[in-house]
């Protein structure tokens, strides 16, 4: 069951049920690229289950498949879903000590995936990239990690106070409001509920 709630009217509204699992990969928090919230979920039945990217387009409120990787063999083995850069991303959990990475360059476009490999032999989860193109990485819930990817040279960074236990995520600052009750022809902000 699938609801939004607009702060413009201050109101749940009810739209079409999603056709997806989205309970195999965890907590189902979506991803936000390119005004669609993004998610790793199973379609199909029995034993035509697949695991794929589901987009929820918060303007048209449609569900739809997004494309994966070609070069991935077993996609069900996508640890996690994130944002590199403005870019789509995705885990997935090599053999021993390496993770692969693939970035959607071109947002809806199969042939735009990239990948590069990670040196890190525990749960990796990309958080975002710096300007020198290092990726900064959350290491198993308890250390961030600097990583070159043309260097293949990591670096811990060390956070003073930090907790044994922690998740880090990433945020665009802005100067929107999300209280849009003084702007008459906005939309107003969403917030979708799946349950």
């Amino acid at each position: 069951m699938v609801s939004v709630y607009t702060l413009r009217t201050n109101l749940w509204g009810r739209i079409e049920d999603s056709p997806y699992d989205h309970t195999v990969h965890g907590p189902p928090r979506g991803i936000l690229v390119r005004g669609a919230l993004h998610w790793l979920a199973r379609k199909g039945v029995g034993s035509n289950k697949s695991t794929v990217i589901v987009s929820f387009d918060l303007a048209d409120e449609n569900f739809r498949d997004m494309p994966s990787p070609d070069s991935v063999d077993n996609f069900i083995l996508v640890e996690e879903l994130g944002v590199l850069g403005g870019c789509l991303c995705v885990l997935v959990p090599g053999y021993g000590v390496y993770n692969d990475v693939w970035v959607m360059k071109e947002y809806d476009m199969r042939d735009s995936w990239i990948k590069f490999t990670i040196n890190c032999n525990n749960f990796c989860k990309p958080l975002c990239l710096s300007t020198t193109g290092e990726v900064l990485l959350e290491v198993s819930q308890r250390k961030l990690v600097l990583f070159n990817p043309q260097e293949r040279k990591s670096k811990e960074l060390v956070v003073q106070g930090s907790p044994y236990l922690f998740e880090a995520g990433t945020y665009m600052e802005s100067l929107v409001s999300p209280n849009f009750s003084n702007i008459n022809d906005h939309e107003g902000s969403r917030l979708v509920l799946d349950r």
